[in-house]
């Protein structure tokens, strides 16, 4: 299609998800060859006004003509929501049509004419290309028009050939054969294609949304039980009811309309069930033809003598059958078949009343038979006729026990219908329902739970978008690496936002500006990024509000106005050209700089807006600040999606220094967001901080390394490998001392004492402990709590703690412990918080019977791990939790708390405290009376606890052992006195007479009658004084103000 000069400045480049069909004439070159030039002329032409008149007759664009192809575009320059089913039913007609061609030239007559024709869709850029002349002709550009052009070559004459992208979009509505997998010229991948063979009719087709596989109908289970209610007043009273079941696209209707008819309550009644449909809006009586033509198993190839027995039998089964009926049937059915091939007139009153008389007969006799449902979906598409019948068949029909039950949507506005005996609004599911929904649709246990939380998210409440997203993600999971990911929006969604925004073609500057800055936006500030008057955004702002697609919210004086769905905005933006879209950005940056912006700008903000103005160092270094302000809030998955962010633009800067320097810097910055979000044993955390080195390895020495040498301790000690973190410990503060870095040094002091506790030497870590204390006082600033993601002071009182608990020193355990849980509240840094709840609240509360304390403390781990999203953390409070409850005597709960606990810790690969976990739990099992789990608990405790080489609890393993074979075979209860001076013994070994004593108390208990002998007697009565340790807790607890709630 050429275009003028002046209608070529009206025409605006812009990106767009279309459908494109490509028509070839099969032998055109023979045609050539045989023809003069001007009968060759004259055939063409008939041949392209054919395929002009059906291809704009379904809303297709005619693009170009090149010889014997023809390019045309569905979804330009309107977008509507069912772009690739126009698409096919207009090159299926058009393949029947050329078969009638008028192929007579002058004397001559050209042999039949056939063509071949294939369609695909995608994205593509629109745009005007200039010719010699002045004249100018429309294209497209993008690979979604190249392979539509491939895939009619790979069509048989007179066929159809799409792929997988538009059966999926126009999936149930029409006949398909798979021709497989092919390789197609130009393509580095192979092509599955299907040929297109007819239209499927009637009410039995598959239709959006259908057919995701989701299992379960969340979140529209009052909507049900309503319809079930009305079915229940309709059946009892006899009385006819109208149910009216409106929400958007994708809302899900069709799912309900599915539960209903599928319901036990209907197993008896009759169901009437069809449809309507955007392109027959205006076909008289279309939705009653669709029904008959499937309930009378008509197909396109049946003879006329089939046919009319096919209408007799109908009409005989429902006692109708008569010539005049026959010819009402016929005619409704004449309808059914060509559809809007050809411009009928309006029928003759006389007659069409027969028609009416006719239909409402049928319907009425079925509900006085048995009790009737009548299902209508989408009659926002219902024609003016079909809705008078209804209004007509409600009125004739209401003492039946019949339910009408229609489905509409709010846009577009339909014909009138019967007042509803009830209506009912199918509002966005809940976040949880959403989720519920999401992981039902099969293949979705394939994906991560955060990558099914970002469809959910991105969903915002509609059910369809939730299973397109989804299925979209188990479709990127399970290609190959190197496949082609086909697009980044799921197609049915980018061509159901296309039809919206294209619902006020001439508001499209409007909304694409919008979009630029953001989901929401005052109407002010859009005016100044256009440089006009607020009056004339007004107006086009109203008519996107009236579309549905803006939605004006007040918040006070002001009122703003938001996209109604994220991916409206995300559409509209990526309509837009880059340099387009660039422009707007920087007009925002420079608004916001000014201090025009109706909002004060955040660090993701500005970032954002630089990304996409092009200003990729600029944005590099916001995306770093953006992702250090969220850190610093404790907002870690934000903090590690905004310096990602910033990672990702690397690779468009030209400047491989300052490349390398902001890459070391986003590095960094990710440590103690990722520990602290994904938990210390992240396979994110290992890469981020392998990577950091390398970038250190190429520079003069610094402190830089030290965030990436803390990553690599902190992943190798919590999974168990204690000899490599013992390695990694002394090399920090090797280097440390080596550069001189203060903070690093208290650091450094801090790991070696925490892998010394961990092997059981509880005095040489309290003494390295001691001067990591020691060296933070000479480094008092915040920055290395941010640069590590956790308070070293905090972090080193709470492991003194522990080592003085360890070493009987109880007074100084609780005055440093009390010290770093009060601490912790004072700084309000929730990683820092949750390490002396673990350490301070979890194991010298636990191990001191200070059962209240404990289960506070473990609450408020919870609570704390929930409210920041602290992943790493979330188990810990739960295992602690379940301990307190088991001490309590809630002994069911807290083993079933504790094992999950332990399947999270497992799920990750965390090892550090492990065995610790394991031997709470074993003893749970064993006063659960289950000996044999308790038996093989302990075991794995001892597996693990001598894998890692983390033997701080190795007396209170070898006690809880020797507890379970007190309760074993009579050999293992002859073993059990042996098994209990073996764990006081290694108590001895350890220097910890703390566990010494609660193994002597179990040892004794054992003994019984028979009493210690003089010694052990004698060193119990010297740890005599660790008998209140319940009481010493709570006493320092209540002294030094417990916290009572979480950070």
């Amino acid at each position: 299609m050429t275009v003028s000069e002046p209608d070529l400045r009206k025409i605006a480049s812009e990106r767009r998800y279309v459908t494109i069909v490509f028509v070839d004439l099969v032998g055109y070159t023979r045609l050539s060859e045989q023809l003069d030039p001007e009968d060759l002329r004259v055939v063409q032409r008939r041949y392209q006004q054919l395929t002009l008149q059906t291809m704009e007759r379904y809303g297709g664009f005619v693009a170009s003509y090149t010889g014997d192809g023809v390019l045309i575009f569905f979804g330009y320059p309107i977008a509507r929501g069912n772009d690739a089913e126009r698409a096919a039913r207009a090159a299926l007609e058009l393949m029947e049509r050329l078969t009638t061609l008028n192929t007579v030239v002058g004397d001559t007559v050209v042999p039949e004419v056939t063509a071949r024709a294939g369609i695909h869709c995608g994205l593509v850029v629109m745009e005007p290309t200039r010719l010699s002349g002045g004249s100018s002709e429309l294209g497209a550009v993008g690979e979604a028009v190249n392979l539509a052009a491939r895939l009619q070559a790979e069509a048989q004459p007179g066929a159809v050939v799409a792929s997988r992208e538009i059966v999926e979009l126009t999936d149930g509505l029409f006949e398909i054969g798979q021709l497989g997998a092919r390789p197609i010229r130009g393509l580095s991948r192979e092509i599955e294609l299907f040929h297109i063979i007819g239209e499927r009719l009637g009410s039995t087709r598959r239709k959006d949304g259908m057919a995701s596989g989701a299992t379960v109908l969340a979140g529209r289970e009052a909507c049900l039980e309503r319809i079930l209610e009305r079915w229940t007043h309709a059946t009892s009273e006899q009385r006819s009811q109208f149910v009216l079941v409106s929400g958007d696209a994708g809302a899900g209707k069709t799912r309900v309309i599915s539960e209903i008819c599928s319901h036990p309550e209907f197993a008896k009644a009759a169901i009437l069930a069809t449809y309507c449909h955007e392109l027959f809006a205006s076909t008289p009586l279309y939705p009653v033809a669709s029904f008959l033509w499937a309930r009378a198993g008509l197909k396109f190839e049946d003879e006329d003598e089939t046919r009319n027995d096919k209408i007799g039998a109908l009409l005989s089964e429902i006692g109708l059958n008569s010539p005049e009926n026959n010819e009402i049937a016929a005619s409704l059915l004449g309808l059914a078949a060509t559809g809007i091939r050809e411009q009928f007139a309006p029928a003759p009153t006389l007659f069409k009343r027969k028609q009416f008389e006719f239909i409402i007969s049928v319907i009425a006799r079925t509900a006085r038979r048995q009790p009737t449902l009548v299902v209508i979906e989408d009659t926002h598409w219902l024609d003016p006729s079909s809705a008078e019948l209804l209004r007509e068949l409600m009125a004739t029909v209401a003492d039946a026990p019949m339910l009408v039950v229609a489905t509409t949507r709010p846009f577009p506005r339909g014909e009138k219908l019967p007042q509803p005996d009830d209506s009912m609004s199918l509002e966005p599911l809940s976040g949880e329902q959403c989720l519920m929904l999401a992981r039902s649709i099969p293949g979705a246990d394939l994906l991560p739970d955060e990558k099914i939380a970002q469809a959910v998210a991105a969903a915002e409440g509609v059910p369809l978008f939730v299973e397109q997203l989804v299925l979209s993600l188990i479709d990127e999971q399970v290609q190959a690496p190197q496949q082609f990911r086909r697009s980044d929006v799921p197609l049915l969604l980018a061509q159901m936002m296309s039809e919206r925004l294209d619902r006020r073609p001439g508001a499209r500057p409007i909304v694409q500006a919008a979009a630029c800055i953001g989901r929401s936006f005052t109407p002010t500030f859009l005016a100044r990024i256009l440089d006009s008057e607020i009056g004339n955004v007004i107006e086009p702002i109203e008519a996107l509000v009236e579309a549905e697609i803006l939605l004006p919210r007040r918040f006070g004086a002001e009122i703003r106005y938001e996209f109604r769905h994220a991916l409206l905005q995300r559409i509209a933006h990526e309509s837009m050209l880059t340099r387009e879209r660039r422009l707007i950005h920087d007009r925002i940056l420079h608004l916001l700089d000014r201090g025009l912006g109706s909002d004060i700008p955040l660090p993701e903000v500005i970032a954002h807006h630089l990304t996409e103005a092009g200003r990729f160092q600029e944005a590099g270094r916001a995306w770093l600040e953006a992702g250090l302000n969220a850190s610093q809030r404790s907002a870690h998955p934000e903090a590690i999606e905004h310096s990602r962010r910033g990672l990702a633009l690397l690779g468009k800067l030209k400047d491989k220094q300052v490349q390398a320097e902001l890459e070391l810097n986003l590095q960094a910055a990710l440590i103690g967001s990722i520990t602290a979000a994904q938990g210390p044993t992240s396979a994110s955390l290992l890469q981020c901080c392998e990577r950091g080195l390398e970038l250190c390895a190429e520079r003069e020495p610094s402190a830089h390394a030290f965030p990436f040498l803390f990553g690599k301790f902190t992943f190798a000690n919590c999974r168990g490998d204690v000899p490599a973190a013992t390695a990694m410990a002394e090399n920090f503060l090797k280097q440390s001392n080596e550069v001189g870095y203060e903070a690093g040094k208290a650091i450094g002091h801090r790991l070696i004492g925490m892998v010394q506790l961990g092997r059981g030497e509880a005095r040489q870590a309290a003494e390295h402990l001691e001067r990591s204390l020691s060296a933070g006082e000479r480094d008092r600033s915040n920055s290395s709590t941010f640069m590590f993601g956790q308070s070293t002071e905090i972090h080193t009182k709470s492991l003194l703690s522990l080592a003085h608990f360890c070493i009987g020193d109880v007074e100084s355990s609780l005055r440093f412990g009390v010290e770093a849980l009060r601490s912790a509240d004072a700084l309000r840094h929730p990683h820092s918080a949750a390490i002396p709840m673990s350490y301070v609240g979890g194991w010298v509360f636990g191990l001191s019977n200070a059962t209240d304390a404990l289960i506070q403390e473990a609450g408020r781990l919870v609570a704390l791990s929930e409210q920041h999203r602290l992943e790493g953390f979330r188990a810990h409070g739960a295992a602690f939790l379940g301990w307190g409850l088991c001490l309590k005597g809630d002994v069911p709960r807290g083993a079933a708390i504790m094992q999950q606990a332990i399947a999270g810790f497992d799920s990750v690969g965390y090892v550090l405290s492990i065995s610790g976990y394991l031997a709470n739990l074993a003893h749970a099992q064993l006063r659960l009376g289950q000996v044999d789990a308790a038996a093989a608990t302990c075991q794995r405790a001892f597996d693990l606890m001598s894998q890692s080489g983390n033997c701080w609890l190795e007396p209170e393993l070898h006690r809880i052992a020797a507890l379970i074979a007190e309760q074993g075979s009579a050999a293992r209860r002859q073993e059990a006195p042996g098994l209990f001076r073996q764990a006081v013994q290694r108590a001895r070994d350890l220097n910890a007479p703390v566990f010494e004593y609660r193994c002597l108390i179990s040892l004794k208990d054992h003994l019984g009658s028979a009493g210690l002998d003089d010694d052990m007697a004698a060193r119990l009565a010297e740890l005599s004084p660790f008998s209140d340790l319940p009481e010493r807790v709570a006493a320092a607890y209540r002294l030094n103000g417990a916290p009572s709630a979480a950070t």
